[in-house]
């Protein structure tokens, strides 16, 4: 019995100076932070694209409506389904734009000229009240209109555990008219 025991305290020793497995421990350490690294850096980047997506969506949806003199549902659907073709391949369900016409009287007070809405979203109430104020104040004057463009989008990453029910990312883009002192819709 004595001789086992000396044979384990001996044992033990050499492996205390035997250091050939410590790579792979540290390996094994170290691999589900990069794992998580890796991911996190992935879901990042697509986050970033969409975001840049969900810019030039509002931009050209904006610009788009303000090339127009009049426009209808039917041109304002053609512009939705461009705005598709700007997210793809990324999912659009979540994606939700809302075009207003933003109208200044002769006092300079801004109401909702009309509004449309794609993605679930609901409309402005023509002639509710929209505030412009601050910097964006000095966009309209009065009995000039303002072609405004919001887009919203919840984003859910594919390993979605830090955020289970996504986050929203949002763009405000607003463009004067430029054929016309107001888009009238038709």
């Amino acid at each position: 019995m004595r001789n086992l025991f000396q044979k384990a305290v001996i044992r033990i020793k050499s492996m205390r100076q035997d250091d050939r497995g410590i790579a792979a421990l540290e390996f094994a350490m170290i691999v589900p932070i990069l794992v998580v690294m890796l991911l996190g850096t992935v879901e990042l980047g697509q986050a970033l694209t969409i975001d840049r997506r969900i810019i030039q969506a509002a931009s050209s949806s904006a610009d788009l409506v303000a090339q127009a003199e009049q426009i209808d549902d039917t041109g304002l659907e053609t512009i939705m389904s461009l705005m598709d073709t700007i997210m793809d391949p990324y999912d659009t369900s979540p994606l939700q734009i809302d075009i207003i016409s933003v109208v200044a009287d002769a006092d300079g007070n801004t109401t909702v000229g009309w509004s449309y809405s794609k993605g679930g979203g609901e409309p402005y109430a023509p002639g509710s009240n929209y505030s412009m104020s601050g910097d964006l104040a000095n966009l309209i004057s009065p009995l000039t209109s303002v072609i405004i463009a919001e887009v919203k989008y919840n984003f859910v990453p594919s390993v979605s555990y830090f955020f289970p029910n996504g986050f929203n990312l949002s763009e405000t883009f607003y463009l004067r008219p430029r054929k016309s002192m107001q888009v009238t819709k038709i």
